[in-house]
């Protein structure tokens, strides 16, 4: 069969979403069955991200789009980004409380309203690419892993944080937090070692 492409599961474990040759299959996990299906086009598809509830569906792909589907319709509800060039979103991640979702294309984070699908804002946020998102557990931290680097934005605003350089050959393709918000790991694509580090408490 093709290749599965990207995979995102619901917060709830209901129901998983795997990528593959140009469509999305949204699957019961209970009875291992295909629900739905959406066709996204002849790109292949680089991310998915549920929203907190489950009723979205990002989708970011090789061809510079990102959009936004009705995960009960399996129709598309926004498109977000669409570029037309051949660029992939390496990373999506929806804020705890579905206020926000980020997209990570290249070395550019991306900011939205996934109500509206206006861009709350868009920065520069590594020299060479961004690898990985995550929100920390009370929303108010931004985490990513880039080359070398790990940094942690405000996402209300972009505003750098807390940077922390890694080992020099380190990609961050996978990051973590403890659900106290006090540590953070990463390990790379060529690594076989987990790096942990303690976050920085602003007064």
């Amino acid at each position: 069969g093709a290749t599965t492409e990207s995979m995102a599961i619901t917060s709830d474990g209901k129901h998983l979403a795997t990528a593959s040759a140009g469509k999305i299959s949204i699957i019961d996990v209970a009875l291992g069955s295909v629900v739905s299906t959406i066709t996204c086009g002849p790109h292949s598809i680089s991310s998915l991200a549920f929203s907190p509830d489950g009723s979205l569906l990002a989708s970011g792909d090789s061809g510079g789009s990102v959009r936004l589907w009705s995960v009960q319709g399996s129709v598309e509800y926004k498109t977000l980004l669409d570029s037309k060039e051949p660029i992939s979103t390496t990373s999506l991640v929806f804020s705890p409380d579905g206020k926000m979702l980020v997209g990570a294309i290249i070395n550019n984070v991306y900011v939205w309203d996934p109500a509206t699908g206006k861009l709350f804002w868009c920065r520069t946020a590594d020299p060479i690419a961004v690898c990985s998102l995550l929100f920390s557990p009370d929303g108010k931290k931004l985490l990513f892993g880039g080359a070398r680097f790990f940094r942690i934005l405000d996402p209300a605003n972009g505003n750098l944080l807390q940077i922390i350089r890694s080992d020099p050959d380190l990609w961050m393709t996978s990051i973590g937090m403890s659900p106290d918000g006090k540590w953070m790991a990463g390990c790379g694509r060529s690594e076989t070692n987990i790096q942990l580090w303690a976050v920085e408490k602003k007064p």
